[in-house]
């Protein structure tokens, strides 16, 4: 005996339930078989168009079954010619309410379109047909009835989340992001507040900018935003995570209007309430501490940091260290650190030096778990324009911090000239920005001076070159040989070869001034350990 299945869509099958809400890989509902109060029946989709039920309750499935007059044999979904499972069928209207074409939803996930053949079936393509956009005669009457909120989405789920969760309306344009229309604008000409969500991703945020430019002058207020929030890259996770229309609402009210600026959505330039400015900081850092290093290293491509010393000085040493914290989570020096993946490229040394480094560094830190957190290689210097440019996108993809040793290779022309350094900086910040990827330029300080006294708010300016790796950058670290001083000829002498001093010579927005780190080079480990020194803490108190 062959069984029909009564479903051809999910959507289709959730209409048997009271309380349906998105969940992670599926839906919530209330459980028909028995008095629920707290959505206890769990409701997936599988790939081969099965449906799973499961009530934490306890409850039996036949019993749950034949409460909504089914039995276990019909929950599965009929799949179309193609041998397709369709998930869900979202259908496009006309002005009038007259069916133009439907966007079909499979598992596993795609698309794809249709359109009725008039005789009760369906031609699978739209040729002929002019796109529209969804719920077209809803949000015609949402309009006119001047509905406070309308919401464009970059898809068909998100626009029946928002009207199941919320009961606001919400539209978006067939195939996705970029097939926004300009004159799907005056379909919502005269609305009152319209919000177009953002994917956080580049073409969610090209879509949006597309959609709100159709929308300028034609609705009472306009806002773009993206939902705040850890693994939340659309509005149906938000909404899964927990976002009700309370807040919902609120977020819409407390964001900036738009502006046709040119300038990428996250970054309008406006003038915000504190709560406007609350949400959008929270917006973009996730809830998340913005720093990569505690108050020293930003989580922010578009800045940069420098490590500099002279040379044999031990920066490719305290640079890997410093990687190896990132990588791992442990902290630096006391400062908490966001783990994250880093990068090594080295433009010179031996292969086989940077390996003994990095074995020292987990032969010490056993506990300390990098995973695939690392990645280096010893690689030709490249420069950073033209083909150049694409290899430093091509090696750094993927991660969140890279450092490149030493900087002096990476610059096209003369490094030491204000123009060649302007240019290399422009390009760094450019890609840096693109790839989503922080540098630390390792560097060389100059030759010492005649002056016999240096105070250390100075010593950055002792770096090799141009002042604008300096003037540029985000913090710069100089590491110095502990206890120096400078004769009369300018040469500096130490009283111990091990002995460093590291100086934060610039940090931006750190919250105090950052006091010198006094560290000791481990010649077994080549690590450097911090150490506490009352007879050079009392030097500095002078």
């Amino acid at each position: 005996m062959t069984t029909t299945a009564k479903f051809i869509d999910i959507d289709q099958f959730l209409t048997l339930f009271k309380g349906v809400k998105p969940a992670h890989s599926g839906f919530t509902a209330l459980c028909p078989g028995h008095d629920d109060k707290n959505r206890s029946l769990s409701i997936k989709l599988t790939e081969d168009g099965k449906i799973l039920l499961h009530c934490f309750a306890g409850c039996d499935i036949n019993h749950i079954v034949e409460s909504v007059g089914l039995i276990t044999a019909d929950l599965f979904l009929s799949g179309d010619k193609q041998g397709r499972i369709t998930e869900t069928i979202y259908h496009y209207f006309d002005a009038d309410g007259k069916p133009l074409y439907d966007v079909c939803r499979t598992v596993p996930k795609g698309f794809y379109q249709r359109r009725p053949d008039g005789n009760g079936g369906y031609i699978y393509d739209v040729k002929g047909i002019k796109p529209t956009i969804y719920q077209l005669p809803k949000i015609i009457a949402a309009v006119s009835f001047q509905e406070p909120l309308i919401v464009i989405p970059e898809g068909e789920k998100d626009c029946d989340n928002c009207f199941r969760q919320f009961g606001i309306p919400a539209t978006c344009n067939s195939g996705g992001a970029g097939k926004w229309r300009p004159e799907f604008g005056d379909l919502l000409k005269g609305a009152q507040t319209i919000a177009v969500i953002a994917d956080k991703d580049e073409p969610g945020r090209k879509h949006v900018a597309q959609v709100a430019q159709s929308l300028i002058g034609k609705v009472k207020s306009l806002k773009v935003i993206e939902m705040p929030g850890d693994n939340v890259k659309d509005l149906s996770d938000w909404i899964t995570a927990g976002g009700d229309e309370v807040t919902f609402r609120k977020l819409v009210a407390d964001s900036p209007e738009y502006h046709p600026t040119g300038v990428p959505v996250k970054e309008l330039s406006v003038m915000m309430t504190v709560s406007q400015f609350r949400n959008h900081v929270q917006s973009k850092a996730n809830g998340t501490n913005n720093d990569y290093i505690e108050d020293i290293l930003p989580n922010s491509p578009a800045d940069y940091a420098l490590m500099v010393g002279r040379s044999g000085i031990g920066k490719t040493n305290e640079i890997l260290h410093t990687l190896f914290c990132l990588a791992s989570g442990k902290n630096w020096y006391g400062h908490s650190v966001k783990q994250c993946k880093v990068g090594y490229i080295a433009f010179e040394g031996a292969e086989s030096k940077m390996l003994d480094r990095l074995e020292k560094l987990c032969l010490t830190y056993p506990e300390a778990d990098i995973g695939d957190n690392f990645r280096l290689t010893r690689i030709p210097a490249f420069k950073m324009i033209g083909d150049g440019v694409k290899e430093f996108d091509r090696l750094v993809e993927g991660l969140q911090v890279v450092a490149l040793d030493p900087l002096k290779y990476i610059v096209a022309g003369d490094y030491t000239k204000p123009a060649d350094a302007n240019v290399f900086l422009t390009n760094l910040k450019e890609h840096a920005v693109k790839m989503n990827v922080l540098p630390i330029l390792v560097h060389h300080i100059r030759k010492p001076d005649k002056r016999i006294k240096i105070r250390p708010e100075d010593l950055m300016y002792e770096v090799k070159g141009a002042g604008d790796y300096v003037e540029s950058a985000n913090t710069v670290l100089l590491m110095e040989l502990a206890k120096q001083t400078r004769g009369a000829n300018g040469k500096f002498g130490t009283q111990s070869a091990e002995d460093r001093i590291l100086h934060f010579c610039k940090v931006k927005d750190s919250p105090a001034e950052l006091f010198p780190l006094k560290l000791r080079l481990n010649r077994e480990t080549l690590l450097f350990q911090q150490i506490i020194d009352k007879e050079y803490d009392d030097e500095n108190d002078d």
